[in-house]
């Protein structure tokens, strides 16, 4: 049961570092690399943002526990389809 379990598991603990790194990301960079990296993934940040606004109500200010669960559902498909994508390719290397 446990064998499982783990799988996914796995790839949550992976889906919540990788949001915890975009969280940090989204922090408030004005110059620098970084600021030019926020910049750069500012689209990434919509879906999260938009669900952060409407679990606040307010437009302006966003909750920051719906923006980091937004990134960490879209950070758990990512890291689902990444899962897959590997899968299928070691299987077609092991057949080979």
């Amino acid at each position: 049961m446990f064998s499982r379990m783990k799988y996914p598991l796995v790839l949550l603990a992976v889906a919540a570092a990788l949001a915890a790194m975009l969280h940090w990301l989204a922090s408030d960079f004005r110059t620098g690399l970084l600021g030019e990296i926020q910049d750069a993934m500012s689209l990434l940040f919509g879906p999260a943002y938009v669900l952060g606004a409407l679990l606040s109500g307010n437009v302006h200010a966003p909750s920051g526990v719906g923006f980091f669960l937004g990134l960490l559902v879209q950070s758990y498909l990512l890291v689902l389809v990444m899962a897959f994508v590997f899968r299928r390719l070691a299987r077609r290397g092991s057949q080979a």
